[in-house]
């Protein structure tokens, strides 16, 4: 029987020929002439290799500008091959190296426990149920949410896929919308829409390491139904409340507009002779850490109906003028403090006087935020405290608490699944709504440090700018070395008054000065 060989697919008849004919020279001892062929093959299938990834990156360049995004991922999958996480032995918290299934699965299941583990110190005060009920589910907007969500994706701990209610349609939908009603009513979840089966998915570092990995949680798809819905009951409210320097998972923006905006910053400084330092923030498993307690106070707090709020509780049980001052032969005596005083007792408007500092103001500088563990840490009362304050309905947040509470995960490694257990804190990496509540819960960060009233940042246009957000993700900027620590001090105070720790290995502070 002949033997089979694995070829790659950009060879070309050319290069197979000659492959045949190296593979002959090689069997036959021909020692030179198996040289000169295999130059020749390594030079042929060279070619044809960079052909085929020019091919390829002009269909997926293509697929980009179309706006075919599974066409462009699927592309990319194809050029590059599908990846496969590895997971083999790993480490115990005193880092020793397990390679046992059982010893795997355990260490596994302690690291996740420990992760959503919830802050004892701050006791549960919701009953979980409220009276004041938000408008019925509409059979169209249960229809809206069951062909929006996307298909062809891996299914909860029930194996259901959504694909299946689709092909059932109307018979589906009669039976899954009156549950939904009834879930909306009584704001009650059933247990097994509390379940969520946690993937590891590696991320950089030691794959040893289980903090080196994200866990991606799997959800029934049939509650994925209801989560749609009420996401777009809160969409309203948080369109209200979150600042145009947010643009983490809201419509018309994303991750191009915070970066062109700061390729626009620096280009302006660089224009007006002007440095600028940047910090880039980064949050410790920001959404595995939000307390749940104190994201129902911000719910609250932001205006968030009360029944929304407690079906995630239960959930988780003009002009411009000029003025040119000409001093002759004292340019270089002018002090620019009082110059710009001067220009405000003139009655120049700000927004100009502003562009007259920022021509003569020093550095700007960056500061790029990174939470540790972002949505894994997230509190759960402190959550629900801040609906709460953010005018979130009332029966919504008590639907969140009731989904959030009691509800329980497992997680699927290589050599099976850890037994179940509870989740005490964090919106889950994998939830429609993880996105939304976390964004609100960074809202309430940022307005308790004070961002949004300081005078701190840089002036452009008459419009104060000292951060640009994209969900976890946060950028400070100042034209001060020290306004920028003042600025980074206050959001880790507030951060840690909510759970969450800033990532210092993944942080950065960037310095932009003028080009000279």
């Amino acid at each position: 029987m002949e033997k089979k060989y694995k070829r790659a697919k950009w060879l070309s008849g050319e290069a197979l020929q000659i492959a045949v004919k190296r593979r002959e020279a090689k069997s036959k001892g021909e020692k030179e002439r198996y040289k000169h062929l295999n130059a020749e093959f390594q030079r042929i299938a060279g070619r044809d290799k960079k052909a085929f990834l020019s091919d390829q990156c002009k269909e997926i360049g293509e697929n980009n500008r179309m706006g075919k995004t599974r066409a462009l991922f699927k592309k990319m999958r194809d050029t590059k091959g599908t990846f496969h996480a590895k997971m083999g032995s790993i480490k115990d918290r005193n880092g020793m190296d397990l390679t046992e299934a059982e010893a795997i699965k355990k260490r596994w299941q302690e690291y996740t426990e420990e992760l959503y583990k919830k802050d004892l110190h701050d006791p549960d005060n919701h009953d979980g149920v409220i009276t004041d009920l938000e408008p019925d589910i509409l059979e169209c907007e249960f229809k809206w949410a069951l062909g929006s969500i996307t298909t062809n994706k891996a299914s909860g701990g029930d194996g259901i896929p959504v694909e299946l209610f689709q092909i059932l349609k109307d018979d589906a939908v009669k039976v899954l919308h009156s549950i939904c009603q009834q879930i909306w009513k009584t704001q009650q979840w059933p247990q097994d829409w509390k379940r969520s089966v946690f993937i590891p998915i590696p991320k950089k570092g030691n794959a040893k390491e289980c903090s080196n990995y994200h866990t991606i949680a799997l959800i029934s798809h049939a509650n994925e139904v209801i989560l749609k819905i009420l996401q777009a009951r809160l969409q309203q409210y948080m369109n209200c409340e979150l600042p145009y320097v947010q643009a983490g998972f809201r419509k018309g923006r994303g991750t191009r507009d915070q970066i062109a905006n700061i390729r626009w910053i620096i280009e302006k400084a660089r224009e007006f002779q002007k440095n600028i330092y940047f910090c880039f923030i980064d949050y410790a498993k920001a959404f595995d850490c939000v307390d749940h307690n104190k994201l129902w106070k911000i719910l609250k707090e932001m205006g968030i109906p009360d029944h929304l709020t407690c079906l995630l509780i239960n959930l988780y049980a003009g002009n411009i003028y000029f003025c040119f001052i000409d001093y002759a032969k004292a340019f270089d005596c002018v002090d620019h403090n009082k110059l710009w005083k001067i220009l405000k007792e003139m009655g120049i408007p700000d927004h100009l006087t502003c562009l007259l500092i920022n021509l003569y103001a020093g550095n700007i500088y960056f500061c790029f935020i990174d939470y540790a563990k972002a949505f894994d840490c997230v509190d759960h009362n402190k959550l629900w405290k801040i609906l709460k304050e953010m005018g979130i309905p009332d029966h919504l947040t008590c639907l969140l608490i009731n989904l959030y509470a009691g509800q329980e995960a497992t997680v699927r490694t290589g050599h099976g699944t850890t037994d179940w257990f509870q989740i005490g804190k964090g919106v889950h990496q994998g939830y429609i709504l993880s996105p939304c509540l976390f964004n609100l819960y960074a809202e309430y960060i940022m307005r308790n440090a004070g961002l949004e009233e300081t005078q701190a940042g840089i002036k452009i246009a008459g419009r104060n700018i000292n951060h640009l957000r994209y969900a976890d993700d946060t950028t400070l900027m100042e034209e001060s070395e020290e306004e920028l620590k003042s600025l980074l001090m206050k959001v880790k105070v507030e951060s840690e008054k909510v759970g969450l720790k800033l990532n210092i290995q993944k942080m950065n502070i960037m310095a932009s000065g003028p080009i000279t």
